[in-house]
């Protein structure tokens, strides 16, 4: 995979995690049940893609263990995985449909990029993915 095109779709296993890199970048998060993205209604259409989270990290592969650590064992700190827990996703969104996919970015990159995909959600459908919330943290 080249620098700046997607990754594919990747189930959440321990061993797919592996795949992730540990380069800088964005991701996102989506609702998948047989490896097929689940439809999410959102305020003003519907989300084929099923994306739950929009997210950047200068670590990959670092962040995105953090967000599987903390939903299947309340660990670490992770911002996503603290509102999924926090606002119960899981009854709707359990932990083996979700699915991530990735794009590497240099790091001066990354804010300008989230930034973007945010954005054209947010003026695409009125709203923004499930767990791009801010809410207060203990942490």
């Amino acid at each position: 995979m080249k620098e700046r095109e997607w990754s594919e779709w990747l189930s959440f296993q321990v061993k797919n995690l592996e795949e992730v890199p540990s380069s800088s970048g964005v991701y996102q998060l989506s609702w998948a049940v047989d490896s097929r993205t689940q439809p999410i209604h959102r305020v003003d259409g519907i989300d084929e893609n099923g994306l739950l989270y929009i997210g950047k990290s200068n670590n990959l592969k670092s962040r995105i263990r953090g967000f599987w650590r903390y939903i299947t064992s309340e660990k670490g700190q992770n911002t996503a995985g603290f509102t999924y827990i926090f606002y119960d996703y899981e009854r709707k969104f359990k932990p083996d449909q979700l699915q991530v996919r990735w794009m590497s970015l240099p790091k001066d990159e990354i804010d300008e990029m989230e930034t973007k995909l945010l954005d054209d959600y947010l003026n695409k459908y009125l709203d923004s993915p499930p767990l791009n919330i801010s809410i207060k943290r203990p942490y």
